[in-house]
């Protein structure tokens, strides 16, 4: 099981530390574990929640809406907008999902439908995705 301080969550997720800290007071998105000092340290699936929520609330729902839904309609809705959306961050989520899981089938799934779909680019020496 993975343990992550808030700073670690923030470049994880992308969502401001500050953020996550008004997340959890106001509308008990996670509740953080603490260390005998009193610091924050967050599990894999708080990191899986928060990762899930940004990707809804960055395409334009409300947080206050997602806090409404259950963990399945949240990963249902995730897939429909994976669906029906071509946002880079959307795809690199759900490739950190993938590897905090250890589902190397689903991550080598993602990442294959990528490849199909964008391509590879070289540059100099190295290959990467073209995403547009």
């Amino acid at each position: 099981m993975g343990k992550y301080s808030i700073k670690e969550l923030e470049k994880l997720s992308g969502i401001k530390a500050h953020t996550i800290r008004i997340w959890e007071k106001r509308h008990h998105l996670v509740a953080p574990q603490r260390t005998d000092t009193n610091i924050r340290y967050y599990s894999d699936e708080d990191l899986k929640k928060i990762i899930n929520v940004s990707a809804l609330n960055n395409h334009g729902i409300k947080i206050s809406k997602i806090v409404e839904l259950s963990p399945d309609e949240i990963n249902q809705q995730v897939s429909e907008l994976s669906n029906a959306t071509n946002s880079n961050e959307l795809y690199i989520d759900q490739l950190v999902i993938a590897m905090i899981d250890l589902e190397e089938e689903q991550f080598d799934k993602i990442l294959s439908g990528l490849v199909l779909k964008f391509g590879f680019e070289k540059n100099g020496n190295r290959n990467h995705l073209s995403f547009p």
